[in-house]
């Protein structure tokens, strides 16, 4: 008797356990694949007009360019203090200072650069070409390096449906988070091993350390339209052979002021480090295809 009794409990365990199995298993209720959140303010998260080649258009074309020039106090930049390395097995490591990347690079006559100018509104042909090269991010003796073409940039840009190229060639471990427009953790485990990530939705991307290198802080653009460009030293930009359109000039600039920190439970040291807002604006293009621009603290407005 006591013998059917346990037999019968096992059995009744083990038909549970099929059950819920079974249930696991062939539930064919099909998955809503929801499209990805995008940030209300993201300005890069929707599409231009795309126009084959050879649709009607005016068939004239004229240079847009101009300058950004910072305005008001820009106040003293402070460089963080950290570790040379956060593993733990190198408890010893000098301090070293470790400067804010999206502090604004300004000029002894306020010229700013690394300014992010997109054109949008107007008719943007296929054919039209990606000048800013290619996109290298890079983890180089615990920093990290955005390189475009052959430059160091604060801000990468990116086509949309192009690839990212992304390696640990020194320093410790690292694990680089992207979150933003695209959504992935690419764990750089081994050195010189470069990985090729595609990114599919335009839109602003955030890059940073989960190994506890808060100091390692970047941002990547990727782009709706070809028409992209930073400007240069000289605070100035310059985009060749525009159709004619309504064009707007939209800029960015990633925030650069300290929001808040979060910090290792254990050590207290800091973890990761929160920077913004990000500025940007959307202006009317001029009809003299010069516009020129200014930047302060607040945002962006027409000089």
């Amino acid at each position: 008797m006591l013998r059917l009794y346990y037999e019968g409990f096992w059995f009744l365990a083990l038909g549970i356990a099929f059950i819920g199995t079974g249930c696991a298993r062939i539930d064919s209720t099909p998955v809503i694949e929801s499209p990805p959140p995008t940030h209300p303010l993201d300005p890069f998260a929707q599409w231009p007009i795309i126009t084959e080649d050879g649709l009607p258009q005016t068939g004239m074309t004229k240079p847009i360019s101009g300058k950004v020039t910072w305005k008001g106090p820009l106040g003293e930049r402070k460089p963080w203090l950290a570790a040379q390395s956060s593993l733990p097995e190198k408890p010893k490591q000098p301090i070293v200072p470790r400067n804010n990347p999206y502090w604004p690079k300004v000029g002894k006559g306020g010229e700013v650069e690394g300014v992010v100018v997109a054109l949008l509104g107007g008719p943007v042909p296929k054919s039209t070409p990606w000048k800013p090269g290619p996109l290298r991010i890079e983890v180089k003796n615990n920093d990290l390096v955005l390189t475009q073409g052959k430059k160091q940039v604060g801000v990468g840009l990116v086509l949309a449906g192009e690839p990212l190229t992304v390696v640990r060639t020194s320093g410790d471990y690292d694990s680089i988070r992207f979150r933003g427009a695209a959504f992935f953790t690419a764990p750089l485990v081994q050195t010189n091993l470069e990985t090729h990530i595609p990114v599919r939705r335009s839109g602003v991307v955030k890059i940073a350390s989960s190994a506890g290198h808060f100091w390692m802080q970047g941002q990547i653009i990727v782009s709706p339209t070809p028409l992209i460009t930073l400007t240069d030293i000289e605070g100035r930009f310059t985009f060749d052979e525009i159709p004619n359109g309504q064009w707007s000039v939209l800029l960015y600039h990633p925030g650069w002021l300290e929001q808040s920190w979060e910090r290792d439970g254990e050590t207290l040291e800091p973890y990761l480090l929160h920077l913004g807002p990000d500025l940007f604006q959307r202006l009317p293009q001029p009809l003299n295809g010069v516009g020129n621009f200014h930047m302060e603290a607040s945002g962006f407005s027409i000089q």
